[in-house]
């Protein structure tokens, strides 16, 4: 069977795509963003900072609307996040150390995407001239088709068991 260019160039077009499309969606993106002093809010403590968010994004047990949220170092591991009137508290977390990348003498952001779908999670936030803070998430839920049936085995007496 013979095929012609232009059938053939579709068809390592079509196949290239396909190949980068299921790429695309396993992959994980990361991008580091600097932290700009434009809202001033009175009666902050030195361990809170006012981050506001033009998008909605994801914290370790919360999604977050748009908007200024008081990000607050409760410990040395331990970030709290709450709204800006300190009516509502969205969550609580530790964190871990992480030496990230970029200028040291500003605040920045270490966001993650993960998939078309989701939204960009928070990675690390790094303070002005000392270690960062880098988020923990729970790891994704395998789907049953990736789960593994349980085997029978045979212990040393020749007896099966499950």
């Amino acid at each position: 069977m013979k095929l012609n260019g232009a059938v053939l160039i579709f068809l390592i077009v079509a196949l290239a795509f396909a190949g980068w499309t299921r790429g695309a969606t396993a992959q994980t993106e990361t991008f580091l963003v600097y932290v700009s002093q434009t809202l001033k809010h009175s009666g902050l403590s030195p361990g809170e900072h006012v981050l506001s968010f033009s998008t909605p994004v994801e914290i370790p047990g919360a999604r977050l609307p748009a908007g200024p949220y008081i990000f607050r170092l409760l410990g040395e591991r331990l970030v709290q996040v709450q709204s800006v009137t300190r009516s509502k508290v969205y969550a609580t977390f530790f964190t871990i150390p992480s030496y990230g990348t970029g200028d040291e003498s500003r605040e920045r952001i270490k966001f993650e995407l993960t998939g078309e779908d989701a939204l960009p999670r928070i990675r690390a936030w790094y303070l002005p001239w000392s270690t960062g803070h880098e988020f923990l998430y729970p790891k994704p839920k395998r789907k049953p088709a990736e789960r593994e049936e349980p085997r029978e085995r045979e212990d040393e007496i020749g007896v099966g068991w499950r």
